[in-house]
C-alpha cells in the first residue's frame, strides 16, 4: 500500500481548486436532480395495527390450558394470501387493491398487520378491514366453542340439581331409619348415600373445570388492541437518505470530471513528432 507525498497532495488539492466552479456546478446538480426525484416519487403512507389471536381453555394431563383460536403462523401468511386480500379489500370499497401492500410479523402473543397505500387514509382503511376479516372469522370458532361449553355447563347444572336432590333424599330417609334395627338396610342407604356425595363432588369439580375452560384468563376472542394511527408523514421516499445518495454521488461525479478535464488534452497530445 502505498502514501501520497506531500506535493501530490498539495496538486489534487490545487486541482481541485481550479476546477471549483466545475465541481460545484455538477455537484451541485446532482443534488437538484436527486431533490427533484424525490419531489416526483409517489408517496407511500404506512398504518400499523396489533392483532391479539384469540385463545380458548381445554383440559388437559396438566390441567387447563390455554391455546390459540388459530396459530399464529396461519394468520400471518392468510394476512399475506393475494386471494384474500383482494376479496377482502373489495368487500371493504377499496378500487384498486393493488396499489396495496401489506406485511404481517408474528410478535410474541400479538401479529402486528402493517398496509402501505399511495394516501394515509387509504392505508389505515386496508389495514382495519383486514384485522376485521380476521376478527369476524375467529368470532364464529369462539362462540361455537363457547356454546357448547355452555350447554355443558347447563347439562352439568342440571346433574348437580338432580344429584343434591337424591343425596337430600337419603339423607332423610336414613334419618327416619335411625332407630330400625335392620342393619342391613341402613348399611345399604349409607352406601347409596356415600356414592350419591361421591357423584355429586365429581360433577362439582367437572363444572369448576368447564367455567374455568371460560374464564377471561385462558378463553378470549381474537381483538385489535392498538388501532392504526392515521399517518402524517410518508415512509417512502426518504428524503434525507436520497439528497445524501445525491451528495455522495454528486462529489464522486464532479472529481472525476474534473479529472478528466485536467487530464484531457494530455490524453489527445500526440506522444511522438
Amino acid at each position: 500500500m502505498t502514501t501520497e507525498t506531500p506535493s501530490e497532495v498539495e496538486s489534487l488539492l490545487r486541482l481541485l481548486w481550479r476546477r471549483r466552479g466545475l465541481i460545484l456546478a455538477v455537484w451541485g446538480a446532482a443534488v437538484a436532480a436527486a431533490a427533484v426525484v424525490t419531489l416526483l416519487m409517489p408517496r407511500t403512507y404506512e398504518a400499523e395495527l396489533a392483532l391479539l389471536i384469540g385463545r380458548l381453555g381445554r383440559k388437559s394431563e396438566r390441567g387447563v390450558v390455554s391455546t390459540p383460536l388459530v396459530e399464529r403462523d396461519i394468520v400471518t401468511a392468510t394476512l399475506q394470501s393475494p386471494a384474500f386480500l383482494a376479496a377482502t379489500l373489495a368487500r371493504a370499497g377499496i378500487a384498486d387493491p393493488g396499489a396495496i401492500r401489506v406485511s404481517a410479523t408474528a410478535r410474541s402473543e400479538l401479529i402486528g398487520v402493517t398496509a402501505r397505500a399511495p394516501e394515509p387514509g387509504l392505508a389505515v382503511r386496508a389495514a382495519t378491514a383486514l384485522a376485521d376479516a380476521i376478527v369476524a372469522s375467529h368470532r364464529e370458532r369462539y362462540e361455537s366453542a363457547l356454546s357448547i361449553h355452555e350447554q355443558f355447563e347447563k347439562d352439568l347444572e342440571r346433574q348437580i340439581e338432580e344429584t343434591q336432590r337424591f343425596v337430600g333424599e337419603l339423607s332423610k330417609a336414613l334419618a327416619d331409619r335411625r332407630g330400625d334395627r335392620e342393619v342391613a338396610a341402613q348399611t345399604l342407604f349409607q352406601v347409596r348415600l356415600a356414592d350419591a356425595e361421591s357423584q355429586l363432588l365429581a360433577l362439582k369439580e367437572r363444572l369448576r373445570d368447564l367455567r374455568e375452560l371460560r374464564s377471561p384468563a385462558t378463553s378470549y376472542p381474537t381483538a385489535v388492541t392498538v388501532a392504526p394511527v392515521t399517518p402524517t408523514r410518508p415512509v417512502s421516499p426518504v428524503v434525507w437518505l436520497n439528497l445524501l445518495i445525491g451528495l455522495l454521488f454528486g462529489f464522486v461525479l464532479a472529481v472525476a470530471l474534473a479529472y478528466l478535464v485536467e487530464f484531457a488534452p494530455l490524453l489527445r497530445a500526440p506522444s511522438g513528432p
